[in-house]
């Protein structure tokens, strides 16, 4: 509009006019990319609509020889390894992020599940009950909701062709639907730390690669720290030897029980993203081992083929775990953990 009265008073004036250039005007500054949602308990980029804000959901996996094999741990996020009676082993899986469809054989709780999930309260229990004095621990932990086979028995059938008492399973929409998980809300908190930049492929490097990501940990623990980790053994007794071998095609860690692949129900090898050795006190003097996670002791965290020692470290039950080494927290890459709470007095080797 303003060029047609312009260009009039030209026509009108013998003298030459001169116009200037109008000045280009700013481009606007680029938005900044939105941080990407993460899953609190793997460090991993949240499933496009998944509710963050839900809970924890946690399960006792049995690990008897005729519990073979196992169902859902593969999509657990974090899963423990617990001395039971008899020298054996068994699981408790820590989910968020991920549902399974098939998860089991679900069996009793022990003393040390709820010091365990008082981290990730408000927390889901799925276990197939427990002695008196557990379960009285468990209904006294402020946080720990219980969706156990007493309390939440219709999200759990027994499965033919699996022998007694191997054979009680369900899934995490059976327990998420019971009555007593609605309105909890609160997503799961926890004392591990996870960089993004361990995700990525080394062969890959971004061009950036000199400037720290977006929400990423300051660097982990010093670097003489690390040492070659390509393996891990260790045996909770002489009938639970377990070991884990880094695949570099994947850059996970693949679980071995007994010297044989250990397979899940899907006919995968189970296996882990970070694989973390906890030396913990245990007192075998009554009917069951007690485990003792409050306190400090050696820890051996292994990850993208490297082993880094150094401790855990809880004050408290009211505490989180962390892990440290050279007064820093040891980084996990995104994914899997599972943490191997192994007897103070039982050996570990990493090769």
């Amino acid at each position: 509009m303003l060029l047609i009265p312009l260009l009039g008073a030209a026509c009108n004036n013998d003298e030459p006019q001169t116009t200037s250039a109008a000045s280009p005007s700013p481009s606007p500054s680029p938005s900044p990319e939105p941080e990407p949602v993460r899953c609190p308990l793997t460090g991993v980029e949240a499933p496009e609509g998944l509710d963050v804000n839900r809970p924890a959901l946690a399960f006792k996996i049995d690990n008897h020889p005729r519990a073979q094999p196992p169902a859902g741990l593969e999509a657990a996020d974090i899963v423990y390894e617990e001395l039971v009676e008899g020298g054996l082993t068994r699981f408790l899986g820590v989910n968020h992020c991920r549902d399974i469809e098939d998860l089991g054989p679900i069996r009793s709780a022990r003393a040390v599940d709820p010091d365990i999930l008082v981290q990730y309260s408000p927390a889901l229990f799925a276990h197939s009950g427990a002695s008196p004095n557990n379960l009285r621990k468990i209904g006294a932990t402020a946080g720990i909701v219980d969706v156990s086979h007493g309390a939440a028995g219709p999200a759990f059938s027994r499965r033919r062709g699996r022998p007694a008492p191997h054979n009680l399973f369900t899934s995490t929409e059976a327990l998420r639907s019971r009555p007593a998980a609605q309105g909890v809300n609160g997503p799961p908190e926890t004392g591990l730390v996870f960089d993004p930049e361990l995700g990525e492929d080394p062969d890959e490097p971004s061009p950036e690669a000199d400037s720290p990501s977006p929400g990423a940990s300051e660097p982990a623990e010093p670097e003489a720290a690390a040492a070659p980790g390509t393996k891990v053994s260790l045996s909770y007794s002489g009938a639970a030897a377990v070991s884990y071998t880094y695949d570099p095609a994947t850059r996970l860690y693949l679980r071995a029980i007994g010297g044989q692949p250990h397979l899940a129900a899907t006919g995968d090898q189970l296996s882990a993203t970070n694989v973390v050795v906890m030396k913990v006190p245990v007192n075998r003097s009554g009917s069951s081992p007690e485990i003792a996670t409050a306190g400090t002791g050696e820890a051996i965290v292994l990850r993208n083929g490297e082993a880094i020692r150094g401790e855990w470290v809880r004050p408290s039950l009211a505490h989180q775990i962390t892990l440290v080494a050279g007064g820093k927290p040891i980084a996990l890459a995104p994914g899997s953990t599972w943490i191997n709470l192994l007897p103070n007095d039982r050996p570990a080797t990493v090769e």
